[in-house]
């Protein structure tokens, strides 16, 4: 849940993680089209000192910062250099699923 006690959500769309023991969190975002799975550093985030306390921080940032193009295409291959991010380039990303397509009829998700 974000600062505002709702929860948190990327273009209108709900994110999902998990805390695993050494304060990474895996990260799955539907960013409109498709699926990203990534995982953070908790401890590089600013105003994070535990996770299990300031998940509103850890909500907030992921809803404002977080963008696919300008956090992980951009700094890698547009402009060639390695942005200091406290996440890492996704681990998977779906391919598109597009409303009245045959791929998001196959999927387990309703709009």
């Amino acid at each position: 849940r974000n600062s505002k006690n709702e929860p948190t959500v990327a273009y209108h769309r709900p994110i999902y993680s998990y805390v695993n023991a050494q304060d990474e969190i895996d990260i799955l975002m539907n960013l409109g089209r498709r699926y990203f799975l990534f995982y953070l550093n908790a401890s590089l985030i600013e105003g994070v000192s535990d996770v299990s306390e300031d998940s509103a921080v850890l909500a907030d940032y992921l809803e404002n910062e977080v963008h696919p193009y300008y956090d992980w295409i951009e700094p890698e291959f547009v402009t060639g250099t390695q942005a200091v991010i406290p996440f890492h380039l996704p681990v998977f990303v779906s391919d598109p699923i597009d409303v009245g397509t045959a791929t998001d009829n196959s999927s387990p998700l309703s709009w």
